[in-house]
């Protein structure tokens, strides 16, 4: 099959005379825009050469002032099945109990990405009954008003960071005479002084970004 991806932004687009030369390397369109638009003039010219090595095709078409469409197309070949990939996940994964899969669980991170990440794999492994808040005073909120069974915890992020709310999560479980959730670290900081601070700050446990689904495997059959 015959893929075709188009990236389409409304910036400042690029004069005629300088597309043909934008796919060369260390080229920036324009110096007086160096200061807002920053970069070394490498990102294209290795895009169009990995598009080469799976014998696509690279284009580009743009206006000054409304934006610029890039536009790449590469052929594939189709996968024989998609079953052996699904029955190996779940062989992989087959000693989490079922009875596991009906826990709630939160996980708070500003960055939706990152958010899209982990419930991805969440939900590949099973799990449905899962909730989201962008921000530790949110998660603070959360836990106000649901009882949830495990926490996966970003640590940095503005205004209250997963320390600060993690400290005040188990502050308010304890007044509250509720049991304590399990708190799992998501961070991007993989040294034994950040595993350290975040149990420190009262989490149970810590993962390193990027995390893999095997890995969240793990964290929830260890703590639920």
């Amino acid at each position: 099959c015959k893929l075709t991806i188009e990236i389409e932004d409304t910036g400042i687009g690029i004069a005629p005379e300088q597309q043909k030369k934008l796919f060369n390397e260390f080229v920036q369109i324009d110096s007086r825009y160096n200061r807002r638009y920053q970069g070394t003039g490498l990102g294209l010219a290795i895009v169009k050469r990995l598009v080469k090595l799976m014998k696509g095709e690279i284009s580009l078409r743009s206006e000054p002032g409304k934006g610029s469409c890039f536009t790449f197309s590469i052929q594939l070949q189709y996968a024989e099945t998609s079953n052996h990939t699904h029955q190996s996940l779940l062989e992989e994964n087959e000693d989490i109990s079922p009875h596991l899969l009906d826990r709630k669980l939160l996980l708070v991170d500003d960055v939706e990405i990152n958010l899209f990440v982990v419930r991805n794999h969440l939900e590949m492994l099973g799990f449905t009954d899962i909730d989201e808040t962008l921000s530790g005073q949110a998660a603070l909120d959360a836990v106000k008003q649901y009882t949830y069974d495990l926490i996966f915890m970003d640590c940095q992020m503005p205004e209250m960071d997963g320390f600060e709310a993690t400290k005040l999560i188990r502050q308010f479980l304890q007044n509250q005479k509720k049991r304590q959730i399990p708190i799992i670290a998501l961070t991007a900081n993989a040294f034994e002084n950040d595993r350290i601070e975040c149990l420190q700050a009262g989490m149970d446990d810590f993962l390193s970004k990027p995390v893999t689904q095997q890995q969240i495997a793990h964290i929830l059959k260890k703590w639920l």
